[in-house]
């Protein structure tokens, strides 16, 4: 009787184990997708800003590029074409301009892009290659306006 309760407890000790470690990849493979995910918004962000000094009008149904590259100069008012913008926080550790722009990253989530306008040249490339559907989204986002 002790000893099939000892080899339940192994087994169930190994099951933990198992799951522990299953629960531990996720987690890691969640922390690389946000910071994909991070990077892509980043990447969108420098390309609505070299529109803008390039003087490339963006078509948009919902919400306002201009406003929230305003909002973005606030935060940073000497940024310029070549500022770094996948830099989310310095290395000084600067809080609140890091909340800021994560707040604007999700003022440009909310943008709607209107690509039937753009010329043939500029409209969206699908990458199938790409394993997410956010993913696929932020960048084909960002290919479309390169």
């Amino acid at each position: 009787m002790i000893d099939e309760l000892e080899s339940d407890i192994q087994a169930y000790k190994r099951a933990l184990e198992e799951v522990t470690r299953t629960v531990s990849e996720l987690q890691k493979r969640s922390a690389m997708e946000l910071s994909q995910i991070e990077q892509l918004k980043a990447r969108r962000h420098a390309i609505f800003h070299e529109c803008r000094l390039e003087g490339i009008q963006i078509p948009v149904t919902r919400g306002s590029i201009s406003d929230i590259l305003e909002q973005a100069d606030a935060i940073d008012p000497n940024e310029d074409e070549n500022d770094d913008a996948m830099e989310v926080a310095d290395g000084d550790g600067d809080v609140a301009s890091s909340q800021a722009l994560k707040r604007i990253y999700e003022q440009e989530d909310n943008l709607k892009i209107d690509y039937r306008t753009l010329p043939g040249d500029k409209r969206v490339r699908r990458l199938a290659s790409v394993p997410c559907a956010a993913h696929r989204s932020h960048l084909s986002l960002s290919l479309s306006l390169m």
